[in-house]
């Protein structure tokens, strides 16, 4: 299952061990930078990576992505969060959604 910014939040159903792919924009050039800070127990994360979009200029945006796996079954709910590794500890944004594993 793929989700963006467009489909958070909101409850998704995958089997324990399906792929959840979750995409959201990113500008790593203002310091902003999408984490995943606190997964629930019960959801792994496989990766966790930056493209830019389209590839090969310097200083624009693009997506990271996040590749995860429910692991046990039961309702996670996970929170994705963008900010600065510095400054103020609250996150300027996040979005949360639950997944549904069975």
């Amino acid at each position: 299952m793929e989700l963006t910014e467009n489909d958070l939040p909101g409850e998704h159903a995958l089997a324990v061990g399906d792929e959840l792919v979750v995409r959201l924009e990113e500008n790593r050039t203002t310091g902003y930078r999408w984490r995943a800070d606190d997964l629930p127990d019960g959801v792994t994360l496989v990766d966790d990576a930056f493209e830019a979009q389209p590839p090969g200029r310097p200083g624009q945006g693009g997506v990271h992505t996040f590749r995860m796996r429910p692991t046990a079954p039961g309702d996670h709910r996970v929170r994705l969060a963008l900010g600065r590794s510095w400054g103020a500890a609250a996150p300027e944004r996040t979005v949360e959604f639950t997944v549904h594993a069975g």
